[in-house]
């Protein structure tokens, strides 16, 4: 039975995934058919079954950290926003860490990760009362969060090298990959909402044993990959003189770190904020809010724009497409800014989403073509620091207004759109230059 006002997020949810259904079914029609072998099938949807699980875990976490933490007697939103804020840092050392110290295999960090994130919702259950110890249990998340991102995607492109499967194969797992994560997003509204009608800790209990069971699955079943451990600090250092040597000669370079900082601690502060947002508002209407619907919804909606991005890039320049979708994420959330009412609320959270969702392949497209493989890592890292430093001040400062932190991210959105459109400009200057000195000659 569903509570008074929760039946336009179901059906809103039902229709983005219905939507998205339809998208995945006009991308997966222009991709072509990649022959392969029954071995590469076998470890293909090993490592898509657990990368999947891992997924649906960090989901139903993302979805209830609001609601589980705010279901505390001692909770209240600045302390909520300390963990998020504690999370991110957490997050940000550890990668920076990682790129310095190699603790051994792949397979074993994709396990440390699964193990992390299950001791992190575990330490939930020993310590809910205790606002301290929980804050090193968000410092054990960021360093699972951190792994995660990092060790499945080299685990799967060392596994392609060794086993000698054709480099085609391996964009054909990527690809694969995408559409595994829009299934998860559109799966992930029900299991979670399912879960949290058990208690305010059903999300919790539910991302704790699939974290568990991924480990376990990948410590039995993926094969082990040999690596010894390396300690890095002397490459790091000097991938990171170079990363700034050219960008204090290349103004692609600058406005890149630019672009990619701003509008990525907008991402990052609002992947916290929507669920505060929200709440704010139906608690005077007296609502009850399906944060793990609302979520689902949310980021099906990003996996939607991705798809939107893949069928409609190919007719229209990159670099416009990239300032279309950096402007309207900013004025999506100056009109959220602006008009407070929960449906509304809703509805823009869905179109900065779905921005979002094109924002990602536009940035690594210009990533691509600017940055040397060798600098990509580094570039990755200073832009994360960034992103911490922005993003933590602004949660510190603000986190108590919505109309002041959904400005703030339409301003960092409308910074970076002019941060780009320096860019362009100047990118068209190059090639004017290019031609009369081409034409003089």
């Amino acid at each position: 039975m569903l509570g008074e006002g929760q039946t336009v997020y179901y059906l809103s949810w039902a229709a983005l995934v219905a939507i998205l259904g339809v998208a995945y079914i006009r991308v997966k029609s222009t991709e072509g058919v990649t022959i392969t072998t029954k071995e590469f099938k076998i470890f293909q949807t090993g490592f898509l079954s657990a990368y999947s699980a891992m997924m649906l875990g960090e989901l139903l976490c993302l979805s209830s950290f609001f609601p589980t933490f705010m279901s505390f007697d001692n909770m209240d939103l600045e302390k909520v926003t300390r963990l998020y804020i504690v999370t991110i840092i957490s997050t940000t050392a550890f990668g920076v860490l990682i790129e310095i110290v190699d603790f051994g295999s792949r397979k074993d960090k994709c396990v440390v990760a699964a193990g992390l994130y299950a001791l992190s919702m575990f330490s939930i259950f020993l310590f809910g009362g205790h606002f301290e110890t929980l804050l090193l249990g968000r410092v054990v998340y960021g360093a699972a969060s951190a792994l995660h991102h990092s060790a499945f995607e080299l685990y799967a492109i060392h596994e392609h090298a060794t086993q000698g499967f054709p480099d085609d194969w391996l964009t054909y797992t990527f690809s694969l990959l995408a559409h595994v994560m829009a299934l998860v997003a559109a799966v992930s509204g029900a299991v979670g909402q399912t879960a949290a009608s058990s208690g305010s800790l059903g999300c919790v209990s539910l991302a704790c044993a699939v974290f568990i069971i991924s480990a376990l699955y990948m410590a039995f079943v993926w094969s082990k990959d040999m690596a010894s451990p390396r300690f890095m600090l002397s490459g790091f250092l000097f991938n990171l003189n170079q990363t700034y040597q050219v960008a204090k000669s290349s103004k692609h370079m600058q406005l890149i770190l630019i672009i990619s900082t701003l509008a990525e601690s907008a991402i990052i502060i609002f992947t916290f904020y929507w669920a505060p947002w929200i709440t704010s508002m139906v608690v005077e209407e007296d609502h009850v809010v399906p944060y793990e619907i609302v979520f689902s919804a949310l980021v099906s909606a990003s996996m939607l724009g991705n798809y939107l991005h893949q069928v409609y890039s190919s007719s229209m320049p990159g670099e416009s497409t990239f300032q279309g979708v950096l402007v309207a994420t900013s004025a999506c959330f100056f009109l959220g800014a602006i008009f407070q009412t929960p449906l509304f609320a809703f509805a823009i959270s869905v179109a900065v989403q779905v921005c979002i969702g094109g924002y990602w392949p536009c940035i690594s497209s210009l990533r691509g073509r600017v940055v040397v493989p060798e600098l990509r890592g580094t570039v990755l890292s200073a832009a994360r620091t960034g992103t911490m430093i922005i993003s933590v001040a602004a949660l510190s400062l603000i986190h108590h207004s919505p109309m002041l932190m959904l400005t703030c991210c339409a301003g960092l959105f409308g910074a970076a759109a002019y941060a780009q459109n320096i860019m362009l400009s100047a990118g068209e200057i190059r090639i004017l230059a290019e031609r009369d000195e081409e034409d003089s000659t």
